[in-house]
């Protein structure tokens, strides 16, 4: 404890206030052997202190960062507390792929209502706002909250081979969460009736009047605190999507690519990402660009050709995201949200022409387009939102194989048009029997649960 406190001493600039007898330990050597100490490797969380007014707190579960936010109190501590705690008991019970969390975090807030406690959505599909009212507060009323959000978090920020409400049915009789639940919560109670609001939940409240205060004077600019934890305990499926939710594409209603290009194949093209509803098809742009802004992956655009044989010019369109493969953790399993859409043209000549001018440039633009009913696309375009995409890649299915990113535009039921010098090598054969088995086993589980 001596050398911890003299060590903050100099931490915070206070090298004047540092005994002479740690001078000979207390110094730069000291801070980075610290830094290196096992316990910074054993924290799931970053280091919080709690303060007065606006607090969170956190945890980590199936690779997801859960983030409860409050006004601090020792009611609301409680609650979020109870909840984390409800959130990490419930994923624990699922095995690594029985049910994949694909959004890396989730924001809830606790707000104070005097009416009825529920839990409601955001505004997006990551966020959710908890209305509190502690008087009326119980284990069953929290239950149906805590349920109602284990619902929309499973259907729209992850996926799963089992329908939902069986799942959560299923823990729900085998783990007694709602059991589990009414305890925590008669237990927060009863802790509250014995404490009061008289527990010191913030550090201001247990400094003593004669206590002094170190304000930071040491220079520390630049310097960042990372994670230290690759909590690889936590980690068994690494995902990557286009959209930090999927719902977007749902509401936005897409419904294929159009080419824009000028007569001479002077300029780049422009592809346009057609939606039935514009403003909902141009917040998706708008998250890629402030992407692109930051210098994060993005996406990519992949046009596969003959994917049926009795229909020679229909494609398909993908539209996935851009995977650093040097960021991809030996051992574990990657899982891949992407979007794609059948094209079915009378003929081939919109995509020839597209391949042609954008082999020439190697560049293109992507912008939203706004598409009615009867597929007429509206012209009055706003480029303004426009981005450039870096990679698009035009090939045919005969050629995917079970090994490359251009896999995932493929279905089970795709029949692809193979030379007859390719029947029996082409690389999609390998990549067709391994979508058709995954298919059959799927079919043959649900049947086994109906």
């Amino acid at each position: 404890m001596p050398i911890s406190e003299n060590y903050l001493k100099y931490a915070l600039g206070y090298e004047d206030s540092v005994n002479e007898q740690y001078t000979h330990l207390v110094n730069d050597d000291w801070n980075s052997l610290l830094r290196q100490q096992p316990i910074h490797k054993q924290f799931l969380n970053s280091l919080n202190i709690a303060e007065e007014g606006l607090t969170s707190i956190s945890t980590l579960a199936k690779g997801c960062r859960f983030t409860v936010s409050y006004e601090n109190s020792v009611r609301n501590q409680m609650v979020a507390e109870t909840f984390l705690a409800t959130v990490e008991t419930l994923l624990a019970t699922f095995d690594t792929l029985e049910l994949v969390v694909m959004s890396h975090e989730i924001q809830v807030e606790i707000v104070l209502t005097d009416g009825q406690s529920e839990l409601e959505r955001g505004e997006n599909g990551t966020k959710y706002v908890f209305k509190v009212n502690h008087d009326s507060l119980d284990g069953e009323t929290y239950w149906r909250c805590f349920a109602f959000f284990m619902a929309c978090f499973m259907s729209i920020n992850a996926v799963s081979n089992t329908d939902v409400g069986e799942l959560v049915a299923q823990r729900h009789e085998k783990e007694k969460l709602m059991d589990r639940v009414t305890a925590m919560m008669e237990l927060n109670n009863s802790v509250y009736n014995v404490l009061g609001d008289k527990f010191k939940y913030s550090i201001r409240q247990w400094k003593h009047a004669n206590d002094k205060s170190y304000v930071c004077k040491a220079d520390t600019k630049g310097e960042t605190l990372t994670d230290q934890n690759p909590h690889t305990n936590q980690l068994g499926v690494q995902t990557f999507s286009i959209s930090s939710t999927m719902e977007w594409w749902e509401e936005a209603g897409w419904t294929g690519v159009c080419f824009m290009y000028d007569r001479w194949f002077a300029a780049p093209p422009i592809v346009g990402l057609a939606f039935k509803n514009l403003e909902a098809g141009r917040k998706i742009i708008h998250e890629w660009k402030e992407k692109i802004a930051k210098g994060e992956p993005s996406i990519e655009l992949h046009l596969i050709r003959g994917i049926d044989k009795s229909h020679p010019s229909w494609y398909r369109a993908c539209v996935t995201p851009e995977i650093p493969f040097d960021k991809i953790t030996v051992g574990r399993y990657v899982a891949v949200m992407c979007r794609k859409h059948t094209m079915t043209p009378k003929d081939t000549s919109n995509l020839d022409n597209f391949e042609r001018v954008y082999s020439q440039l190697n560049k293109c633009q992507l912008v939203a387009v706004e598409i009615d009913d009867q597929m007429h696309v509206n012209m009055k375009i706003d480029f303004s939102e426009a981005i450039e995409l870096k990679r698009v890649i035009i090939t045919d299915a005969w050629k995917v194989s079970a090994h490359e990113p251009t896999r995932n535009a493929l279905e089970w039921d795709d029949d692809p048009i193979i030379p007859e010098s390719e029947k029996t090598t082409a690389p999609v054969i390998e990549l067709m029997k391994n979508l058709r088995e995954v298919h059959d086993k799927m079919e043959k589980r649900n049947f086994k649960t109906v």
